[in-house]
């Protein structure tokens, strides 16, 4: 993908190969120079390969966007004649090109010929929300494309909350929306006469409605605005991710739409992270034992041999990542995340009860291009929704090497005690302050009644979570979520 009018990005595909298109200098005797370093690994070595155009070999066929929306009419697409290296051949064809779709829609023209730079436009009518599509191409001679997938989206949340010019959060109508509370929405607590009792399982599945919604109650009389989730669920099996190898797991989804539509009525909204943490050694392209008991059981009865062969890896041949950071780096991890998120966010942008997103949980530094990966997935299909990460520690997570590097409309710092003779709550006042020097930033998670305070007074706890909510908002910061409360 382009980067700027100098330099262009380059994902490789699993066997490390890429390929970038150029048009070389008019200008007599001026030569062109050409370089390519690595960017994730600035350790691996990079062979530049240059190569003039051949014969024609396929038909590279795009669409004016990946994400129609539904009624807003149809999408443009071309398709234009490639060579070996897929660079574009730009010469006039005369053959006729034949347009098929697999998937929901349809054509404005079933045949199309070509024009004098080797394109052809056709144009196409998406389906219903959700309805997915790629389009094929075939010329008398043989030559063949085939697009990306495409995705019906529905239309955008009526009430989309937006990160305001003057740094805090303000609803479609301008009014302010502070997010407030946090805790970890996956875990739901028993409410008796008003009083919170013991947590009802590890997984918010099996909670019934009535005690979703005292604890939604409850949680609303108590300040909270907010609730913060990852996408997962802590079942007996082990940790049912939403992600299950490059698609989204409907039924998870579904137990989520129905718990965030609960919490509607106490105006309670989520801030949902998408990916799954990069130290999770529970993560289905990490754990085997993830992958067969709560990931396989999803695709019983499908032809695995039909999905891409960067899926079947893990599906099929189940060739795990040795390292759970690795997922943060492999080819083919990126690209099941891709398609995880082009089948996700759709479902998401009409939710009502979605705040924010944040790309993973407590990212560690260093894999910007990953993260850069991830926030242009998101946006194609969802470009108002705020975007943030969040890293843990505000000693060794520096907002200023991500804000510099990434185009995020918040930042999330998790902060836990450093050092016991440190101030905790000073500590994040002055982490607020800090990072608010860059963009608007708060805690997603802290620390309030937890085994590092048991041994202080109640009041002493209860004054350390006052003062962790009160100076960050008397900083500046737009929000305040806490882990422990």
């Amino acid at each position: 993908t382009e980067a700027s009018a100098r330099s262009h990005r380059i994902l490789t595909d699993s066997q490390g190969m890429g390929a970038v298109y150029l048009t070389t200098s008019t200008k007599p005797g001026k030569r062109d120079q050409i370089t390519c370093t690595a960017a994730t690994a600035p350790e691996a070595n990079v062979t530049l390969t240059t190569a003039l155009n051949g014969a024609p070999t396929a038909y590279r066929v795009q669409s004016a966007t990946l994400f129609p929306r539904v009624g807003e009419g149809p999408v443009a697409l071309t398709a234009q004649l490639t060579g070996h290296y897929r660079e574009p051949l730009r010469h006039a064809t005369k053959t006729r090109l034949l347009w098929t779709v697999s998937g929901d829609g349809e054509l404005a023209q079933g045949e199309t010929g070509g024009d004098a730079s080797g394109a052809s436009t056709n144009l196409f009518h998406p389906a219903g929300p959700f309805a997915t599509a790629r389009i094929r191409i075939r010329d008398s001679a043989g030559v063949e494309g085939e697009s990306e997938l495409l995705t019906v989206v529905p239309q955008q949340r009526a009430d989309t909350i937006r990160m305001g010019s003057n740094g805090y959060f303000q609803h479609a109508d301008g009014r302010p929306f502070v997010p407030l509370g946090g805790v970890y929405a996956n875990f739901v607590h028993e409410v008796t006469d008003g009083h919170v009792g013991p947590q009802i399982s590890a997984s918010f599945s099996e909670a019934t409605d009535e005690q979703l919604v005292a604890w939604f109650t409850y949680l609303q009389a108590n300040g909270f605005t907010a609730l913060r989730g990852m996408l997962r669920d802590h079942t007996n099996l082990g940790c049912e991710p939403l992600d299950i190898i490059g698609e989204t797991n409907l039924n998870l989804l579904g137990r989520w739409d129905h718990m965030m539509s609960l919490a509607r009525p106490h105006d309670i909204r989520f801030l949902l992270t998408l990916h799954e943490s990069w130290y999770a050694n529970y993560a289905a392209y990490h754990n085997v034992q993830c992958l067969e008991q709560t990931v396989l059981p999803y695709y019983a009865g499908r032809d695995l041999a039909q999905l891409p062969s960067y899926r079947q890896r893990f599906l099929v041949e189940k060739r795990m990542v040795k390292q759970v950071k690795d997922m943060l780096a492999d080819p083919e991890v990126m690209q099941c995340q891709r398609d995880y998120l082009r089948d996700v966010v759709p479902r998401l942008v009409a939710n009502p009860d979605i705040f924010a997103y944040e790309i993973e949980n407590e990212q560690p530094n260093g894999y910007f291009e990953w993260t850069s990966e991830q926030l242009r997935n998101v946006r194609a299909a969802d470009s108002l929704t705020p975007l943030c990460v969040s890293t843990l520690g505000i000693l060794t997570a520096d907002a200023a090497c991500w804000t510099r590097r990434l185009d995020l409309d918040f930042f999330s710092v998790h902060a836990y005690p450093s050092d016991a003779a440190v101030e905790y709550s000073l500590e994040v006042l002055v982490g607020a302050k800090y990072t608010r020097m860059f963009m608007p930033s708060f805690t997603g998670e802290a620390e309030g009644f937890s085994d590092h305070f048991k041994h202080a007074p109640v009041l002493t706890q209860q004054l350390g979570v006052r003062d962790i909510i009160w100076l960050q908002l008397a900083s500046g910061a737009p929000g305040c979520l806490i882990w422990y409360a």
